[in-house]
C-alpha cells in the first residue's frame, strides 16, 4: 500500500518547473465565463482549476494548468494562466480590511504569515498585486524582487495587442529567454497583460498572466497572446442553475443558502458536479467512480454522527455547511493546489477539505476522508481554533484505522503507520538527543543552553506546535514519524484500561472548549454592552476591532435545533476551570499549553512515556 509522507496539510507553497520540448501542434477550445460575460480561446491540453470556496480569490476570473507528459514537468506547479477581473466601485470605495491572523496560522513561519496576511487584505485584488506576490513567494526562480510597477516604467516599448472586443492591451514579459538576469539562477518566464476600461457605476481591471519554464517561453508566448486576442465580452448569463435548489435544504439559514447558492452560481464550473448531505457540500470530478462519490457522502456524514459528535461534542449546536472536494487524479489534486507529498489536505483558510481518488487502491481517499473531515469537524466543533498537531494529526490517523461495515463504524489498526511507529518507538526508547547547537525552550519565548545527552521527552513532545511537528524541530524527525507517533500515542490512550490515562484525551478537549467558550461569551456580552471585546493582549480581541473571529467562516455555532443539539446549552463540564483559572488569566496563545498541563495534572508522565512506548497493538 502506498504510505504517503503526511496525509494533511492546512496551507500550501506551490512550486513549478518544466523540462521538454512541447508538441509542435496543438487544438485550442471555447472557455466562457456567464457570471462575468466574456469568452476567450485556451489550448486544448489546459484545463480549467475549479475555484476555491471563500472569497479571497475572487479576482481570479479563470485559471488553467497544463500537467500534460509533453512539458516533461520535473517538479512542483504546471504551466499556468490565469485571467485577472477586479471590480472598483466608483466613488467612495472602503479600502481594503486589514485583518487580524487566524488562530491556525499563528504558529507558521513569518514569510508564510506575510503571505496569508497578503491574501487576506481584501477580495479585489489587482493583477499587479497577485504577480508581486508570486514573485516574491518564488523569488529564487524569477531572480531578485522588482515590482511589477517598476518593470512597467522600466521597459523601453510597451507591445500591445487587441482583444476582439477592441480592448487595446499592453504586454510585459520577465526573464525571457533572450533577456535573462546575468549572474542569476532564473528558471522561470512570466508574461503578463492588462487593460481597463469604466461603465457608468464601476471601473475594470482585466488582467492575464501565464508561467513556465524560460525554454518553453517563445512557444507559450504565441499561445497566451493567442488567447487574449480571443478575448470576447459576451451577455451575463442571469440564469445559471437549474441544479442551484440541490445545494440548499429547507432547513437551512439564510446566510447558509446564500453562501452555497453563490458558490454553485460562481465555481461549479463544467466537468465537475455536487452533492448536498445534511452537513456537507461534496463537489467532485464527474469522471471520479460514483461508488467513491456515495462512499464520501454516506460515511462522512456516519462517521460525524457516530463518532466525531460523540467523542468531541460541541458546547452548543454548531452548523455551518462543509466544503468537501473529490478530485479524479492526483495531478488534478496538485494542480487544485495540494502541499507536495499530501494525500488530502484540510484547509481553514478556505473551509474545504480536499481529496483525490487513487485508482491503484480506491480505499485510501476514503480512509484520507476520515482523517481530514475529522480535522474539519474539530475546528469548528472547539470554536475556529485547532488543538496540539500531536492530538489533531493523531486522532485523525486514528479515525483512518476506523471500518465501517453494516452501518456501523468500529475502531481498528491504521495499516499506514504501524512499521513507522514501531522504528520510532524504538529510536525513542534508544534515545532521541537534541541537535547540537540548539536550545532547550523553557517558556513561550526563553531558552536556555541545552545539557550534553539531552534526550526528547514526552514531556517536550507534547508541546510541540505544527511546525516542529511537521520536522523543524531540534531532534532531526520528520513529520511523517511524527505523524506515526502521534498516531500510536492516541491509540494508546484510547484503548488503555488505566483509568487515569483515560482522563487525558477529554480533559484536554474540554479545557481548550472551554477557553474558546468563555472568550466567545465575553466578546458577546462586550458587544451587547456597547463595548470592543476586549483590551490588547487579553482574550477578547485585539484593540479597535469588533468580538468577531478574524478567521474565514466566522462565528461557530449556528440555529437552534441544528445538529449537534436542540437549542439547549450542555452541562458545564464539572472538570473543566473556571472563568477565574483561564480566560480571566491567561491570553489565547496560552490556551493550548493550558489545556495540555490541565489533561496531565497529577500524571507521572515519565511513567506515562514508559507505558505508551512499552504497549504493542
Amino acid at each position: 500500500m502506498r504510505t504517503p509522507s503526511l496525509i494533511g496539510v492546512a496551507l500550501v507553497a506551490a512550486v513549478l518547473m518544466i523540462a521538454t520540448a512541447p508538441d509542435a501542434a496543438a487544438k485550442s477550445k471555447t472557455h466562457k465565463d456567464p457570471v462575468r460575460g466574456f469568452s476567450l480561446r485556451i489550448e486544448d491540453s489546459f484545463e480549467q482549476v475549479p475555484p476555491k470556496p471563500g472569497s479571497d480569490n475572487a479576482h481570479i476570473a479563470a485559471e488553467f494548468k497544463d500537467g500534460s507528459p509533453k512539458w516533461g514537468r520535473f517538479s512542483g506547479d504546471q504551466p499556468t494562466f490565469r485571467v485577472i477581473w477586479t471590480i472598483t466601485p466608483k466613488g467612495d470605495a472602503p479600502p481594503a480590511e486589514e485583518r487580524e491572523l487566524p488562530p491556525w496560522a499563528k504558529d507558521l513561519d513569518e514569510e508564510t504569515q506575510a503571505q496569508i496576511r497578503a491574501m487576506m487584505s481584501g477580495t479585489k485584488e489587482s493583477l499587479e498585486g497577485d504577480v508581486n506576490r508570486l514573485m516574491q513567494i518564488n523569488a529564487r526562480l524569477f531572480g531578485e524582487y522588482v515590482p511589477v510597477q517598476d518593470r512597467w516604467a522600466a521597459q523601453k516599448k510597451t507591445k500591445k495587442l487587441k482583444t476582439g472586443s477592441g480592448h487595446e492591451v499592453k504586454v510585459l514579459e520577465i526573464n525571457y529567454h533572450k533577456k535573462r538576469p546575468k549572474g542569476t539562477n532564473a528558471t522561470w518566464w512570466l508574461w503578463l497583460a492588462q487593460t481597463e476600461w469604466e461603465t457608468e457605476t464601476e471601473k475594470i481591471e482585466l488582467g492575464f498572466y501565464g508561467y513556465v519554464d524560460v525554454k518553453f517561453a517563445k512557444k507559450m508566448r504565441k499561445q497566451f497572446e493567442s488567447s487574449v486576442k480571443s478575448f470576447k465580452l459576451r451577455e451575463v448569463d442571469e440564469d445559471l442553475g437549474e441544479e442551484e435548489p440541490k445545494a440548499v435544504l429547507p432547513r437551512d439559514p439564510p446566510e447558509v443558502r446564500e453562501k452555497l447558492s453563490k458558490f454553485v452560481k460562481e465555481k461549479i464550473i463544467k466537468g465537475w458536479k455536487f452533492k448536498r448531505t445534511p452537513n456537507y457540500l461534496v463537489v467532485y470530478d464527474e469522471d471520479v467512480d460514483k461508488k467513491i462519490i456515495k462512499r464520501v457522502t454516506t460515511e462522512i456524514e456516519a462517521l460525524r454522527k457516530q463518532v466525531y459528535e460523540v467523542m468531541f461534542p460541541a458546547d452548543r449546536p454548531f452548523f455551518d455547511v462543509s466544503f468537501v472536494r473529490v478530485c479524479e487524479t492526483r495531478k488534478q489534486y496538485m494542480a487544485y493546489g495540494a502541499p507536495g507529498g499530501s494525500a488530502g489536505y484540510w484547509s481553514p483558510y478556505h473551509e474545504e477539505l480536499v481529496l483525490y481518488q487513487d485508482k491503484n487502491d480506491k480505499k485510501d481517499a476514503i480512509r484520507v476522508l476520515y482523517h481530514e473531515a475529522f480535522h474539519q469537524y474539530i475546528y469548528y466543533s472547539v470554536g475556529e481554533i485547532s488543538p496540539h498537531s500531536w492530538f489533531n494529526e493523531g486522532h485523525g490517523d486514528f479515525f483512518s484505522g476506523h471500518v465501517y461495515k453494516g452501518g456501523k463504524f468500529k475502531r481498528d489498526v491504521f495499516g499506514w503507520r504501524t512499521e513507522t511507529a514501531r522504528s520510532g518507538k524504538k529510536r525513542w526508547e534508544d534515545g532521541i538527543l537534541r541537535q547540537a547547537g540548539k536550545t532547550k525552550a523553557t517558556e513561550p519565548g526563553e531558552t536556555t543552553d541545552a545539557p550534553e545527552n539531552d534526550r526528547l521527552t514526552l514531556r517536550e513532545w507534547l508541546t510541540w506546535r505544527q511546525p516542529q511537528y511537521y520536522g523543524n524541530n531540534d531532534f532531526g524527525i520528520p513529520g511523517g514519524v511524527n505523524y506515526a507517533l502521534g498516531w500510536s500515542f492516541i491509540y494508546f490512550l484510547r484503548t488503555t484500561r488505566n483509568e487515569e490515562y483515560q482522563k487525558i484525551l477529554p480533559k484536554y478537549f474540554n479545557t481548550l472548549k472551554s477557553f474558546v467558550t468563555q472568550d466567545r461569551e465575553a466578546r458577546e456580552k462586550a458587544l451587547e454592552e456597547g463595548g470592543l471585546g476586549g483590551d490588547d493582549g487579553e482574550p477578547g480581541g485585539e484593540p479597535g476591532t469588533p468580538g468577531e473571529p478574524g478567521e474565514p467562516g466566522g462565528e461557530p455555532g449556528g440555529e437552534p435545533g441544528g445538529p449537534g443539539g436542540d437549542g439547549d446549552k450542555p452541562a458545564p463540564d464539572p472538570d473543566a476551570p473556571r472563568s477565574s483559572e483561564t480566560t480571566d488569566e491567561i491570553t489565547k496563545d496560552e490556551w493550548h499549553g493550558e489545556s495540555l498541563k490541565d489533561a496531565t495534572r497529577g500524571i507521572d508522565l515519565e511513567q506515562l512515556e514508559k507505558d505508551w512506548l512499552d504497549h504493542s497493538w
